[in-house]
């Protein structure tokens, strides 16, 4: 069960990683014709989301390991 958890949070963390990256060139690409204040928030949650996933997933494969 731990490591379909650790693999779901792997993909989650993973996916928001690009997706945040995808959103961050598009907002600098759109920025200067459209400015949403409410995108801003959304753009550094998801990357602090995606941060954390990726190292519970580092920090589950070293204990893997050992």
């Amino acid at each position: 069960m731990r490591d379909k958890a650790a693999r779901l949070v792997e993909f989650f963390g993973s996916l928001l990683l690009i997706l945040t990256a995808i959103y961050i060139v598009a907002i600098s690409a759109l920025g200067r014709f459209i400015i949403n204040p409410m995108i801003i928030p959304l753009m550094i949650s998801l990357f602090i989301i995606g941060c954390i996933g990726s190292i519970y997933l580092g920090v589950s494969i070293k204990s893997k390991k050992a």
